[in-house]
């Protein structure tokens, strides 16, 4: 099957609303931003990135007498068809971060999710990264409370609109 360049005019029309989270919880939108290429990795240019856009999200209080938290990062990009299949994370384990493979969530059309430990780090991460055609996306979760299911679905959501 031969990858189909996307037809999407503006990326940050995949970007989420305040609607697509779960209602009452808190969440907000904290950044939401036109990527360039001098946000992107050596690696990802080297891949041929076209174009790219961030957002975050934030639930909860970050003052330091109570750190109660959680945080939803997206990061979308634009690949060559002949690239696109290599924009995926080369994970290496360090000393510092362990990376354990969970269950394909079968989003878009191909798809990756990690949970990672980060050394004297309390909080928990979660990577979820998906391709549909020439889109990549890659979010993460992590805070003092995550909720798995939550990135799924949200993810989910940002593959929807594809």
């Amino acid at each position: 099957d031969k990858i189909k360049p996307s037809r999407i005019d503006d990326l940050s029309s995949l970007i989420l609303t305040s609607e697509d989270f779960p209602q009452n919880q808190g969440w907000t939108l904290k950044d939401r931003v036109e990527r360039a290429r001098s946000d992107v990795s050596e690696r990802g240019l080297a891949l041929g990135w076209k174009r790219g856009y961030y957002a975050s999200y934030i639930r909860g209080d970050l003052k330091l007498e109570n750190l109660d938290y959680s945080r939803f990062d997206v990061f979308i990009s634009e690949y060559p068809p002949e690239n696109i299949t290599m924009a995926f994370l080369n994970v290496t384990e360090s000393n510092d971060i362990i990376y354990d493979s969970l269950s394909d969530p079968r989003i878009g059309d191909e798809s990756r999710v990690y949970k990672e430990t980060h050394a004297g780090d309390t909080n928990t991460y979660y990577t979820l990264e998906f391709r549909k055609g020439t889109i990549y996306v890659r979010t993460f979760m992590y805070g003092i409370r995550t909720d798995f299911q939550l990135l799924k679905d949200l993810t989910e959501k940002i593959e929807a609109k594809i």
